[in-house]
């Protein structure tokens, strides 16, 4: 007697049905964890930019806040003149501008700022630095209570002067030209040369987030008790050094990867100055304003334009 076997198999019909359904669920999911990927990746540099402004704004207010601070004197309370306070400063500093004489009675302003290291001009720019007049010097006291607050998140000595400079200057990396803004204290007795000197201070936006920076002084152009400051100025600029009572800083800063799909325009305005950047990275404008103790009360005016 002969037995029939049922043979079941797949025909190739089916197997071309499966093949195609695995295929396109696999590509359904590939799409899925690009998207997703994406999305993270966004993110995070989004994240990472918005922090870095914080960071960044966050110590320079906190130290310029202190630009003129002076100990007291113990017994008495009274405040040491600006002279006596803050001594000229006993080094060299070289730069593009020229050099610095330590004779120069402008390096000593009394609302704490050196707004120019040489008669006539403006602050001096580092070396390959994206703006020469993105730099920012501020003297202060360090005091017995350990509030004040230098770079480094270094706190100062009692009676001890703190000179700090904000600027941003570029380095060659592996061939690659790549600018940060920096915080650095400078010390007496030792001689800087912006020309060539590595930074050595504390880095608050890095290379792969930095395009550029400005600073402007806040003054109040008002004869008789003025009561806004109507004025941003460059240092060259300043007239009257002691009615300067505010700084304004602006970073335009970009994410660290090309997180759009093709190149997209972007435009600011920035100090009465058109700014435009074309990449895949996303680019952020952050401006903000630091009040000086040696403004008497004095206020920013609602009618005052906005960069």
């Amino acid at each position: 007697m002969r037995i029939k076997r049922n043979l079941q198999g797949i025909s190739l019909i089916s197997l071309l049905v499966g093949v195609s359904i695995g295929a396109f669920l696999l590509v359904v999911m590939l799409q899925i964890f690009s998207t997703t990927r994406a999305n993270y990746r966004l993110s995070e540099n989004l994240a990472e930019m918005n922090n870095v402004l914080r960071y960044a704004s966050l110590v320079m207010t906190d130290v310029i806040s202190q630009a003129g601070y002076r100990t007291p004197d113990a017994t008495t309370g009274v405040l040491p003149d600006y002279s006596t306070a803050f001594p000229t400063f006993t080094g060299t500093i070289d730069g593009p501008g020229g050099t610095y004489n330590s004779g120069d009675t402008n390096a000593d302003d009394p609302a704490g700022l050196v707004i120019s290291y040489f008669p006539g001009q403006g602050v001096i720019p580092s070396a390959g630095g994206v703006d020469p007049y993105d730099k920012l010097w501020l003297k202060f006291h360090g005091d017995p209570s350990g509030r004040i607050r230098a770079c480094g998140d270094l706190y100062g000595v009692e009676n001890v002067p703190i000179r700090v400079k904000f600027y941003s200057q570029q380095l060659t990396i592996d061939s690659v030209d790549s600018t940060a803004y920096y915080c650095e204290n400078q010390n007496d007795a030792t001689d800087y040369t912006y020309l060539i000197d590595a930074p050595i201070g504390t880095e608050l936006i890095p290379a792969a987030l930095f395009d550029q920076a400005w600073v402007r002084y806040g003054v109040s152009y008002a004869n008789n008790n003025p009561s806004y400051i109507d004025g941003w100025n460059l240092g060259p600029d300043v007239q009257d050094r002691t009615r300067v009572f505010a700084v304004r800083i602006a970073f335009l800063v970009h994410t660290r990867d090309d997180v759009r799909s093709e190149d997209v325009t972007q435009t600011f305005s920035v100090f009465n100055e058109v700014v435009t950047r074309t990449s895949k990275k996303i680019y952020k404008l952050y401006i903000f304003t630091v009040m000086l103790p040696n403004a008497p009360g004095y206020k920013l005016a609602s009618t005052v334009t906005t960069p």
